[in-house]
Formats: structure tokens, C-alpha cells, sequence
């Protein structure tokens, strides 16, 4: 095929590219569950533009307490709290019971092609103290 005829074909691929480069990141899950045994496990439901659903499941015999305010995004640049909403901030989870968690980060002061992690070390508790769950890792693209 004459080098005229890529041309046309390439052109919004290059303009996607040099144009696209501007945008906040994408954020990915790399590993869609952790979990403290006997606590909580806490699981990527969805993660769409600046919003993360996350599903958490209290898989202690006690009520569990979750701090939507004691999540943040954790990366290179340092750490990212979550846009506060209007909704509710402090949820209670009977033992079993699974709730959907979502909130909202400002993807757009993170890098591209960076590992992060949200951190959640006091977002999680049980009769007052902080559930050591592990941070979830995550990329942006």
C-alpha cells in the first residue's frame, strides 16, 4: 500500500495519542481483593473515571465501622484524600454483611504510568480500632 494511504489511516491514531496525553489517568485495579482474616476483606467492585466502587464484606463476629474519609490514594506524589461527597461518611456493618463503599479521588493530580495504592488505615474498624487491612494496589494509564 503507497505510503498515501497509511496516512489518513494513522492520523487519528497519532492526534488520539499526542491529544490524549493531556487527560487525567485511568486507574486500574492490579489486584482486585485484600483482606484481613477474621476482620474484613475489601474487593474492586468497579472503578469508572474519578469514582471507585469497592465492596466491603465484614467477616468478623463484631460490627464493623467503615471511615469512607480514612481511604486515600497513596502514590509517588504523595497521598490523595477523596473529594468529600454529600452522602453519609461513617457506614456500620453487621458481621456477613457486604456493602458497596464508593467514593471519589481527583485522578487528575496523579501521573500517568505510576503504581498507587489506596491505603486504608483508618477506614476500617472494629470497637473503635483500626482493622490492619493492606493497602490495594492500583495503576494508572
Amino acid at each position: 500500500m503507497p505510503r498515501r494511504q497509511w496516512m489518513p489511516l494513522l492520523l487519528p491514531l497519532f492526534l488520539g495519542a499526542v491529544l490524549g496525553s493531556g487527560c487525567a489517568p485511568q486507574l486500574i485495579a492490579t489486584q482486585r481483593v485484600v483482606e484481613a482474616p477474621g476482620a474484613a476483606r475489601v474487593e474492586v467492585r468497579k472503578i469508572k473515571k474519578d469514582l471507585i466502587d469497592l465492596l466491603v464484606t465484614n467477616t468478623s463476629p463484631q460490627p464493623l465501622t467503615i471511615n469512607r474519609d480514612g481511604f486515600y490514594l497513596e502514590g509517588p506524589t504523595g497521598a490523595l484524600a477523596r473529594i468529600p461527597s454529600r452522602g453519609r461518611h461513617v457506614y456500620f456493618l453487621p458481621p456477613g454483611i457486604t456493602r458497596v463503599v464508593r467514593m471519589k479521588f481527583d485522578r487528575g493530580a496523579l501521573p500517568h504510568g505510576v503504581q498507587v495504592q489506596l491505603a486504608m488505615p483508618q477506614a476500617i474498624l472494629i470497637e473503635g480500632q483500626p482493622v490492619a487491612m493492606p493497602p490495594l494496589p492500583l495503576s494508572t494509564y
